[in-house]
């Protein structure tokens, strides 16, 4: 209940209701499963009850529902759907999730922070990977991304630098050249050099909030096809990769007016393992 509220946040708030109630009311009328065995579910419990810290947490599949959930009291930050049990589970299990008796496929926007950043310029990202360049190399590609999320979420630079000591991200040691955590970010400034003033700026919580609002016209644009977000990834039926593809670069040209970059995350199972995913599927 808001009370004396902005006629026209009660009325977004109003339509997010609505839409949230449509995706909901479709996946109430989908069958999701995961074609995990005995043993398997075991270990999947004992790697979300190490992933909890010792808290009781077990796969509940009838978690199928998702909610909004905004940041610091504003309908622009944050607003990412939460709540579903695929979202919680390691991402090697999620290839074995199934829709309506269905085998999937997941497909995600490739450095989508990275791109809406650039598209709010109106540029585009020239490097062949945003996460390897210069003294950067391919060995120190997830370091180099991990502190490029930590750049545009912390409120600063100082912030962001000492996040990654407490992460103890450099403890492996520096790339060539580098030689502390303060040159290790100038390299990236440096090559990314059209969007470092949102750097240190915490502008991450509008980037939440612009990658739901893609989420949102992705699953409503596929709609009445389930379609499982984990946030700037989408699992659907293997039959509907085509649909979904489409519907994920058109809600990025809609959001931003530029391209995105979109891949496919198929993980390979062995031929055994197929031929057992299908048997249970035609027992079902």
């Amino acid at each position: 209940y808001l009370k004396d509220a902005d006629p026209a946040v009660v009325n977004k708030i109003d339509r997010m209701e609505n839409v949230l109630s449509r995706i909901n009311e479709n996946l109430e009328r989908s069958h999701l499963d995961l074609f995990i065995d005995e043993q398997e579910e075991q270990e999947l419990t004992d790697a979300l009850m190490a992933k909890g810290e010792g808290k009781e947490i077990t796969l509940d599949r009838s978690k199928k529902y998702v909610r909004r959930v905004f940041n610091n009291s504003s309908l622009y930050q944050g607003g990412r759907f939460y709540g579903a049990f695929w979202q919680g589970i390691p991402k090697e299990y999620r290839r074995l999730i199934t829709i309506n008796g269905h085998q999937t496929i997941e497909l995600d926007y490739s450095s989508l922070h990275i791109h809406l950043l650039y598209a709010r310029m109106q540029r585009h990202c020239s490097l062949e990977d945003n996460y390897v360049f210069g003294k950067l190399t391919e060995a120190f590609r997830p370091v180099t991304k991990r502190l490029m999320m930590m750049l545009i979420n912390a409120g600063t630079e100082q912030k962001a630098i000492g996040a990654a000591h407490k992460e103890r991200l450099f403890d492996k040691g520096w790339p060539l050249g580098i030689k502390s955590a303060k040159e290790y970010v100038e390299e990236i400034r440096q090559h990314h050099n059209p969007i470092q003033q949102f750097f240190g700026s915490g502008i991450g919580v509008e980037l939440q909030y612009q990658d739901s609002e893609i989420a949102q016209r992705v699953m409503l644009e596929l709609l009445p096809e389930p379609c499982l977000t984990v946030h700037d990834s989408f699992i659907v039926r293997t039959a509907a990769k085509g649909q979904l593809e489409t519907a994920m670069y058109e809600a990025f040209r809609l959001t931003t007016g530029t391209e995105p970059d979109i891949k496919h995350k198929i993980l390979e199972v062995t031929e055994t393992r197929e031929e057992q995913i299908v048997g249970l599927i035609e027992d079902e």
